[in-house]
């Protein structure tokens, strides 16, 4: 992948390139490339390629998103040894705690754990916080908790809870959206909510 932005966002997916993109716009923050890993899984590969390349020696600014699922600590660990593995090859700051802007080297990299840093859950908890005092969210509500119930036990174990009620309350809107970061692109998510402080503060500090 060539870099052709001196601010660099690892992102794991798609969805999230669009919803930071957008982020990004709301903030009046640019000159930022947005990378796809393609998965969890992917950080340990993407981040070392990215940083061994050519392109990497003008980056200014470093941030990594990943989501929390069931252990913010544990999340956050797992990304940190990443990029201390990586460092061995290219010199970067190493943060020791999420949120914090570590600098060196005319670089600086931060970290952050969705949905807060600290509590489990992923980038549709976060939003699914903004918008809980909505009436349409009560209906959505009560509708997850209605067919929740014909679960089996089986099934309740590998329901995406979360990613369900985003999915339901996108079906709400008009127009009706497919995916959480087309929701952004619509306004569907209230980027100046206090919900989304924590999230805006980091990339500010990070990028501008």
């Amino acid at each position: 992948m060539e870099i052709n932005k001196p601010n660099l966002l690892f992102v794991e997916g798609q969805d999230e390139c669009h919803f930071f993109k957008y982020l990004h716009e709301h903030l009046k923050l640019s000159e930022i490339q947005v990378i796809n890993c393609e998965g969890i899984s992917n950080f340990k590969t993407k981040i070392p390629l990215i940083v061994q390349s050519d392109g990497f020696k003008d980056v200014k600014a470093v941030g990594f998103i990943r989501d929390a699922d069931s252990n913010a600590e544990d999340a956050f660990k797992s990304l940190i040894k990443i990029i201390e593995e990586t460092s061995k090859i290219r010199s970067l700051p190493v943060p020791k705690n999420p949120s914090e802007i570590k600098s060196g080297k005319g670089l600086k990299l931060g970290v952050f754990i969705m949905p807060n840093n600290s509590d489990s859950g992923m980038l549709e908890s976060l939003c699914l916080e903004t918008i809980k005092n909505e009436p349409t969210y009560i209906c959505v509500d009560k509708f997850i908790n209605c067919f929740t119930l014909l679960f089996t036990e089986e099934e309740k174990k590998k329901f995406r809870e979360h990613k369900s009620r985003v999915q339901s309350y996108l079906a709400t809107r008009i127009p009706i959206v497919k995916s959480l970061g087309d929701g952004a692109q619509k306004k569907y998510w209230d980027f100046d909510h206090d919900g989304f402080a924590e999230i805006n503060k980091f990339i500010t500090d990070l990028f501008s």
